[in-house]
């Protein structure tokens, strides 16, 4: 319970200024299961789909996993989207409920999302300053259970829903249940063997289906996730020095995004400390994979996920 399971920065504002986040896997149950908590009060039955606006950090996890556990299913919406986008979405979807931290509350609600009759879930304060203080002081709202709920989820039941980009037409949902989500991280795991001492980097947008790889596959094992920021994901020096300065020893990357982490030879070095490097989302090209070979790493092993 002890160990850590997220680490990354608070939500919003200069990335100098904002504080470093640690929670344990302890806290993460705790405060998932208190988010649970609030859902439920606000009336989301099992199998509603429930919109999630947030912006990349530990909180994001802990919303997902509240979503969870109150029996919904997550609804992942990328902040940066256009609002005619998330209007559509929302209302395509049929979600009542949409979930924003304090940062993004006050932006959806000045959008026309709101005659979509959408309930902005505010109630919890997921600062880092609040989440690694003991349950009763980690809210003002504490009349919410911190401990596991006997919620039954059938095989069936609906894990998450995500939009295709819409490039062949309108974007589509895309309904994924909880035994489909379970196969996935259990053919993962029986493949590539995590382990309690892996640390990965997490860069994929949440509204991405690969996400569950870098955001709930870990947990299942008692790994860290490292919660890359928007600047991590947008900039590859950057993404580069974290996993050496973090020690990770799992990344997951498009050819693309590994091209450019190698033309930088500094933070092209961090690469030299992984267990697994998996490349996907795009055409793995034998020019690449021998400028992966060139760093002269012999111990980690490479998985071509496209």
């Amino acid at each position: 319970p002890d160990r850590v399971a997220l680490l990354g920065k608070e939500e919003g504002g200069n990335d100098k200024n904002r504080e470093r986040i640690t929670i344990t896997y302890k806290n993460l149950n705790e405060q998932s299961n208190h988010f649970a908590g609030l859902l439920v009060k606000k009336g989301i039955p099992p199998d509603t789909i429930v919109g999630i606006i947030v912006e990349r950090s530990p909180v994001m996890i802990i919303g997902i996993l509240g979503i969870l556990k109150a029996g919904g299913a997550y609804l992942p919406i990328d902040p940066q989207y256009p609002e005619d986008r998330i209007n559509y979405i929302l209302s395509d979807s049929s979600s009542n409920f949409l979930v924003a931290t304090t940062g993004l509350v006050e932006k959806y609600e000045r959008l026309s999302i709101v005659n979509c009759q959408l309930s902005i879930v505010n109630e919890v304060q997921l600062k880092s300053r609040r989440l690694n203080k003991p349950p009763e002081e980690a809210n003002s709202i504490n009349n919410y259970q911190f401990t596991n709920n006997n919620l039954q989820l059938k095989q069936a039941s609906l894990a998450y829903v995500i939009y295709t980009s819409g490039s062949t037409g309108k974007p589509k949902g895309v309904m994924i249940e909880h035994r489909a989500l379970i196969n996935f991280i259990k053919g993962i795991t029986d493949i590539i063997p995590f382990t309690g001492n892996d640390r990965m980097l997490s860069l994929t947008t949440f509204s991405f289906d690969i996400f569950s790889l870098e955001a709930l596959a870990p947990l299942t094992v008692g790994a860290v996730i490292v919660m890359g920021d928007r600047e991590k994901q947008l900039n590859p020096e950057a993404a580069a020095n974290v996993i050496k300065r973090e020690n990770i020893s799992i990344f997951q990357a498009t050819p693309s995004r590994l091209k450019m982490i190698l033309e930088i030879p500094g933070p092209a070095s961090g690469l030299k400390a992984l267990n697994f490097l998996l490349v996907g989302g795009e055409v793995f090209s034998e020019l690449l994979l021998e400028k992966i070979k060139s760093l002269g790493n012999r111990k980690f092993r490479l998985y071509n996920m496209y």
